[in-house]
């Protein structure tokens, strides 16, 4: 008898949890708009070595609104002693985060993506450095999804709160193997002060194993920074300078 009652009250815990747990999609009740505003930002990368922080880049992080389009473009910039060694943008909907255009180069590959999001068709092209012709991109995702190089800034718009947990969808195309919608993890959301300023610091879990924490300000939604745990136990600190 007491063990069918541990494991009705394990399931019970369970069901709650997962019944916690909402799903956030590109719809305008889960971007809070009022927050949003032009701006230019820059952060420090850095990792741990021989137990110093050492600064190995800057990001670049830039976002331009316009609302006579209903549009919103996002441009991450990884800079290396000035030198720009990637350049990331994504065009979504103002309104609600829905993708309409990627486009990222870096040294290992050039990447352009055409959301038509109504229909779930994605086109473009994928063209690896060490391949001269482009592979084309032409698929159809019926789910919900953000485009992955908005899903970091995207969290800072959330109605956040402690008691959130979530879970949302990117999609993503880093060749012709690796490519689809992958799912993460809001597994926490807390209360903490970074330079005294309060802030929500929201933890994510990725497929990848990857854990990452976000200090966003809780008056203005500011990215004051963020670090991402690997998995082999290394941390790489990106802080708002």
């Amino acid at each position: 008898m007491k063990n069918i009652f541990v494991f009705a009250t394990a399931l019970l815990i369970s069901i709650i949890q997962t019944q916690a747990q909402i799903t956030i999609t590109p719809t305008k009740k889960f971007i809070e708009n009022q927050y949003l505003q032009n701006e230019v930002s820059r952060y420090e990368l850095s990792v741990e070595v021989n137990g110093k922080r050492v600064v190995r880049a800057v990001q670049e992080d830039a976002i331009t609104l316009m609302p006579a389009k209903n549009q919103l473009l996002r441009v991450q910039k990884l800079l290396v002693q000035g030198r720009a060694m990637s350049i990331d943008s994504a065009l979504i909907t103002l309104d609600n985060f829905q993708p309409i255009y990627h486009a990222g180069i870096n040294p290992r590959r050039n990447i352009q993506l055409k959301y038509d999001y109504a229909t779930g068709k994605i086109m473009g092209s994928y063209t690896p450095k060490k391949q001269a012709k482009p592979q084309a991109i032409d698929q159809k995702v019926l789910t919900p999804y953000f485009d992955s190089n908005v899903y970091e800034m995207m969290l800072r718009f959330l109605p956040l709160k402690p008691s959130l947990k979530a879970k949302f969808p990117a999609y993503a195309y880093e060749s012709e193997e690796k490519n689809g919608v992958r799912w993460y993890q809001i597994q926490e959301v807390t209360l903490q002060k970074f330079n005294d300023q309060p802030c929500f610091v929201v933890k994510v879990k990725n497929k990848q194993g990857q854990v990452i924490h976000y200090w966003i300000n809780q008056q203005n939604r500011t990215l004051h920074k963020y670090e991402i745990q690997l998995p082999n136990g290394r941390k790489v600190l990106f802080t708002k300078v």
